[in-house]
């Protein structure tokens, strides 16, 4: 029987970018602008919100996927600012086709430090020179006014390892991995179960009119595969999905990568899913031979730091996991993680509203983010298909909030489109919390919710975006309710909030 094995060591090697894009090849500058925060596009300090939609219609492309764009303000999102993106759009690499799936993918960093987030959009099953569904990464780059009409889009950089089915660009994560500098691009190949990390040209090129940021060079990173420890070669077979996520789990001031994996064939079940922590360092590789695992169910994973004594912790929803399902915070440490240092909260967790009943599952998607102002991390759940009264699968989502102790059910609060304060009003199958995402879109130093709804109406969506606060997200006191006439995107199957940014 084959075994999954922890990799000892790394398949880490600089290579140089695709032929025709050129290199960037320049650091940031001293004297470059301070780093914007991610998904605040213009630059403004408010952060801005992407919806992917990658079943989308573009033109009479079925699938072929496209990305809502609204950008933050004092008072929240600004529907008077938005904008739509496909790869028809002015600018934008390619062309829509059936199936490409634009927008499966999303994440953003400043990833040419000139002081203007940048969107990362994922495209797995595009058909490259490679071979179909070997998947394709578009970079859109912000500026003063918002995203501009400028992007680059890359296959994998190793063009030995470019090949069909490697569904490049499935999940995106952008991050640190050193104590200064301009975030890198995390990318998920799961046709060849690792995950690679893109750098990209400094400041300098970013700011010349009309240059190419392309990538500069990538890393490439072995997953884990069980339980043994001291092979040193990668398995080829893929994974069904994987995700990966950013953050200083070891609490040295170096930002680590947390990759997770679910393998639905794998001959070995209690192998088939769970999560590494890969420690960053100082030169902004990764450290293979420190790395922490656990063998568990995954099916999102955010990491924060909840109980607020410096250690990123690592937070998965478990929607299978019991009747109903619940979250796990595996707690950081400066040696990773640990199987046995966890916690676990659910619906029937003391003081969490609701209950559990089979499918809810509650937890099929969590974000992490300081809701409350009170310096420790919090955590927004998903719960799409919870019951809101006798309307079935109308769907709920939670904040838990962090505390000395950590994610408790402590304070938690539940929101649903019944909520006082929040449109919409909940339908059976709208799947409202499907994803979530805490971003602070009016800069007052609370995280936002928004929750996606993607059945809503049909196949159009919404998403419910809901102010953040010193008493977390309840009473509501500033909420919108923003459906497919934003965007004038009715009738294309956007399925509004079955992928956000975060």
């Amino acid at each position: 029987m084959k075994s999954r094995v922890l990799v000892r060591t790394a398949a880490i090697a600089a290579v140089t970018a695709l032929g025709g894009l050129g290199l960037a090849g320049l650091a940031p500058s001293a004297s470059a602008a301070p780093l914007a925060k991610p998904y605040d596009f213009n630059g403004d300090g408010y952060q801005d919100l992407a919806i992917g939609s990658p079943n989308g219609t573009v033109g009479t492309k079925t699938t072929a996927g496209f990305v809502s764009v609204i950008y933050g303000s004092s008072a929240g999102l600004n529907t008077a600012k938005k904008k739509v993106i496909s790869q028809d759009s002015a600018g934008v690499s390619g062309t829509a086709e059936a199936g490409d799936h634009f927008g499966h993918g999303l994440a953003s960093g400043d990833f040419d430090a000139d002081g203007y987030a940048d969107l990362a959009i994922g495209t797995p099953d595009e058909d490259t020179p490679t071979g179909a569904n070997a998947g394709l990464v578009t970079v859109v780059w912000g500026t003063p006014s918002g995203l501009g009409d400028v992007s680059d889009s890359f296959e994998e950089l190793d063009a030995g390892e470019a090949l069909p089915n490697n569904r490049w660009g499935e999940y995106l994560s952008a991050g640190m991995i050193e104590a200064s500098g301009a975030p890198k691009l995390f990318v998920t190949v799961p046709g060849m179960s690792i995950f690679k990390f893109v750098v990209f040209g400094g400041a300098e090129s970013a700011r010349a009119a009309g240059t190419t940021r392309s990538p500069k060079a990538a890393g490439s990173q072995v997953v884990p595969r069980g339980k043994k420890e001291g092979a040193s070669t990668k398995s080829l077979e893929d994974v069904t999905n994987s995700w990966v996520a950013n953050g200083d789990v070891t609490g040295d001031g170096i930002g680590d990568a947390v990759y997770a994996w679910y393998d639905a064939d794998w001959a070995e079940p209690s192998e088939r899913r769970g999560f590494v922590v890969y420690p960053g360092t100082a030169d902004g590789g990764l450290n293979p031979d420190l790395a922490t695992s656990v063998l568990a169910e995954v099916t999102s994973v955010a990491v924060g730091d909840f109980d607020g004594e410096g250690h990123g912790d690592v937070a998965v929803g478990q929607p299978n996991g019991i009747v109903g399902g619940r979250i796990t915070v595996y707690k950081g440490s400066a040696t990773g993680v640990d199987a046995t240092n966890r916690t676990s909260v659910h619906q029937g967790t003391a003081d969490v509203p609701g209950d559990p009943v089979t499918k809810d599952y509650f937890g099929l998607n969590v974000a992490a983010g300081d809701v409350n102002k009170d310096g420790k991390a919090d955590l927004a759940v998903g719960t799409p298909y919870d019951e809101v009264g006798t309307v079935v699968d109308a769907g709920s989502a939670y904040v838990l909030f962090g505390s000395a102790t950590g994610l408790t059910g402590a304070g938690s609060q539940q929101v649903t489109q019944d909520t006082e304060g929040v449109g919409g009003g909940s339908e059976t199958n709208d799947q409202f919390g499907f994803q979530v995402t805490l971003l602070d879109n009016n800069n007052d130093g609370a995280g936002d919710l928004t929750v996606g709804a993607p059945r809503e109406n049909g196949t159009d969506g919404a998403i419910t975006w809901i102010k953040g606060g010193t008493t977390g997200v309840l009473p509501v006191t500033g909420s919108l309710w923003l459906g497919t006439g934003t965007w004038s995107v009715g009738g294309r199957n956007a399925e509004l909030g079955r992928v956000l940014g975060r």
